[in-house]
Parts: C-alpha cells; sequence; structure tokens
C-alpha cells in the first residue's frame, strides 16, 4: 500500500512518459472520490496475429496490458491507494458500497455485475499483447487492498451506531476460557472531556472483535453461537479479579480519569504480570497531563519512563504495516467541523503516540494521544465517507497493538 503522494507523484509521471497532458488526460483520468482510471482506447496493431480482450495503455510504443476489472486505481477511506479488484460478492456489500461499485462501473465504460458483484469492462477486442513486463509505475499501482476489502467482505452484523447509555456488560463465571474477550476498563472521572470510561461503548468493542474475528485467524468468544450472535465483549474494574483474565484493556477518555490508591495497586500489578493497556481518545494538553499522572502513579515514572514509540517499532508490523499513526477524529467533530481531525484545534494537532515498557523491554502501555481510533472501529457503519477516510486505518493501528498485546 503506498501514501497519496507517492501514487500522485508516480501518477505524474507515468502521464508524462504517456504524453497525457493535464488538460487532455485521455489515457489516465482522475475519478472523483475513487482514484485514477485507465481509459485508454483499445487499438489494433497490423501484423500481430494474437487478440487479447481486455483494455490497455499505451507506453511509448508499447502496449501495456491491464486485466479487465483491475485497471481502476481506487482511492479508499483510510487514504491508501490500490488496484481496484472488483470480486465481492453482491450480498456482501451494504447499499452504499453497490452505489459506488457500479458508479464506479459507469464511469468506466463498464458494467456491474448484480449476480457476482464483478465489475466488466466494455474494450472493444482486437487488441495486441505487448508481451513485455510492465513498467515499475504501473507495477507500484499494482497493490492489492488486505485490510478494506476483507471488511467489505463482511457477513457478521456490525454496530450501526447510536447515542445514549448503554449498561456495562460485566464479566459472570462463565464468560473466559471460550476465546478472546474484548476488556474496557471502567474508572472514575473527576471530569470528564467526553463521556467518561464508556465512550464509544459498546459499538467500538463490538465491532472490533468482529473484525479481529474476520481479519486474523483470533478465536473470539461469542454470547450465542448464531450467526448474528454477539461477541462476548465485557467491562471490568481495576479491583475486579476478572481483569487478570485480560490480555488487553481499553481506557477511552483517560484524560479525566482519577484511580483510587486499591486501582492503582491492582492495575500496577496486572500490567507487571504480563497486562496490557491502550489508551487512546484524550485530547489537549490538559488531558495529556492528567493521564501521563494518573498512569504514572501505576508505573512510577522514575522506573517506567514515558517514551514515544517510533514509527519502525515491531508493534507496527504485527499483523498489517502501518507507517505512522494518523489522526482520528469522532465523527461528531469531523461533521460539526467540516473535515478537521483536530477536536482541539491548535491544542491536540499533533498525533503523540508513547508508551511505558518493563524492564525487559515489553510494551505494556500504549498511548494514543490526540487521535480517536476506537470510533472509526464504532462508526464504521454510520457514514460512508468517514468509513472511507478513517475506518481501515483504525482497523490496521487497532489489531497491530491487539496482536501485540496477545503475543508479548
Amino acid at each position: 500500500m503506498m501514501g497519496g503522494t507517492t501514487l500522485a507523484r508516480l501518477i505524474s509521471e507515468l502521464r508524462a512518459a504517456v504524453s497525457d497532458g493535464d488538460e487532455e488526460n485521455q489515457v489516465i483520468r482522475t475519478v472523483h472520490r475513487f482514484g485514477y482510471a485507465f481509459s485508454a482506447h483499445a487499438v489494433e496493431d497490423d501484423g500481430r496475429p494474437a487478440e487479447v480482450s481486455g483494455c490497455a495503455i499505451r507506453w511509448g510504443s508499447q502496449l501495456v496490458p491491464l486485466a479487465s476489472g483491475e485497471n481502476v486505481g481506487d482511492r479508499r477511506i483510510d487514504g491508501k491507494e490500490i488496484l481496484y479488484v472488483a470480486r465481492v460478492a453482491r450480498r456482501a456489500l451494504p447499499a452504499e458500497h453497490r452505489h459506488r461499485k457500479r458508479q464506479c462501473a459507469d464511469r468506466r465504460g463498464g458494467e456491474l455485475d448484480e449476480d457476482t458483484g464483478e465489475i466488466i469492462a466494455r474494450y472493444d477486442s482486437g487488441m495486441k499483447s505487448a508481451g513485455s513486463r510492465v513498467p515499475w509505475a504501473v507495477a507500484s499501482l499494482a497493490i492489492a487492498l488486505t485490510l478494506g476489502a476483507a471488511i467489505i467482505h463482511a457477513q457478521q452484523q456490525v454496530w450501526n451506531g447510536g447515542y445514549g447509555y448503554t449498561a456495562p456488560r460485566f464479566p459472570t463465571a462463565t464468560t473466559f476460557g471460550k476465546g478472546f474477550n474484548f476488556c474496557r476498563l471502567m474508572f472514575q472521572s473527576n471530569r470528564r472531556e467526553k463521556r467518561g470510561w464508556d465512550t464509544d461503548y459498546p459499538g467500538a468493542d463490538i465491532n472490533f472483535s468482529i473484525r479481529l474475528a474476520e481479519l486474523t485467524k483470533t478465536r473470539v468468544s461469542m454470547i450465542d453461537a448464531s450467526e448474528d450472535g454477539e461477541p462476548d465483549h465485557v467491562v471490568v474494574r481495576a479491583t475486579d479479579p476478572a481483569l487478570f483474565q485480560c490480555p488487553f484493556v481499553l481506557v477511552e477518555d483517560g484524560g479525566g480519569a482519577h484511580f483510587s490508591d486499591q486501582e492503582v495497586i491492582q492495575l500496577r500489578e496486572y500490567l507487571l504480570k504480563g497486562g496490557f493497556l491502550f489508551a487512546s481518545d484524550y485530547w489537549g494538553a490538559r488531558a495529556g497531563r492528567q493521564w501521563e499522572q494518573e498512569i504514572g502513579r501505576v508505573l512510577p515514572l522514575e522506573r517506567y519512563p514515558i517514551v514515544d514509540i517510533p514509527n519502525d517499532h515491531p508493534i507496527w508490523r504485527t499483523q498489517f504495516e502501518v507507517d505512522h499513526v494518523p489522526q482520528m477524529p469522532s465523527i461528531q467533530s469531523w461533521r460539526r467541523t467540516g473535515g478537521s481531525t483536530s477536536e482541539r484545534g491548535f491544542d491536540s494537532d499533533v498525533v503523540h503516540t508513547r508508551g511505558i515498557a518493563d524492564d525487559h523491554g515489553r510494551l505494556m502501555v500504549l498511548m494514543i494521544h490526540n487521535s480517536d481510533i476506537p470510533d472509526g472501529w464504532e462508526r464504521e457503519a454510520a457514514d460512508p465517507e468517514y468509513f472511507y477516510l478513517f475506518s481501515p486505518n483504525a482497523y490496521s493501528v487497532g489489531i497491530d497493538i491487539m496482536m501485540y498485546a496477545m503475543t508479548h
């Protein structure tokens, strides 16, 4: 996968190589909200009897064949660019995705097969194969989407979003031992930036559990075995012995947290015995100071310092390649500000990714300050544009963190 800047540079070089000027763009079109489409006309080359159905672009004196259904560089919501591979069962696509596929097919001069979901390009036959390797710029575009495509394939019912209070689901005597349980930490707040411990609850917990089961081989514990069964996600208190059954615990809106002395002791024991805490969705300098003060009571900073986590840390290669941790706002903030990613303006315009390790170098705590990673999980079905911008990256980051927590 590549970033938007890299793709734009490659497209510019490719256009220059095939003399496709910015005004005409007859070979490579910019397709609004999708990316780029190869639009070269099929041509016939006398003297070459072999015919190849499909499409191609002209590269100097050569023709570069492109497979039908694989000639659109797709701009997904995560801001990454891929080659569009249109083989997704229609029944697995939400209506908005079917509409996007149909729109993309129409703009390519193709049609959407209603039974298979495959986009079939309409091009004249008689095209001749150049019989040569695809140039590097084209090859760079031919990157199969891993995360986004798998998300679209989802069959499990995901949380559609909602507002208001949902009662916490606490673990019972039969909760653990049947697979992975998503655990969220309940705590007291002496002030709130958002809702406190239950920010994005329960949607983020449900959706992340579903996607973890789909995108990895992790066996997720379910409340029941039916097709529409819900993952058995739980809320735990720091003083609850059930905390030690959780390989991972989420803290949201921790910028207002205030732990009791007993919670401090038990959280410290949990983390030093192999537990893992992920904190996200706390914004601005004040929330940052308060959270670092509270986690500093749990893990004294003179022995367990807070350090920056670089982009080349192994945690970002656990399952997916994450080249940087993006800033993600809540969907409410994103809508209210007209698309801004910083929820506190200049006070939160930089994402800080920090962690705390034990004496052996194992990360016990990962903190992403000034980014709401869980809202990309919770709100994936609430708004298609928000999904495309944030959810795939949110799952990449979250699953990398989760897999690291469960394997270290």
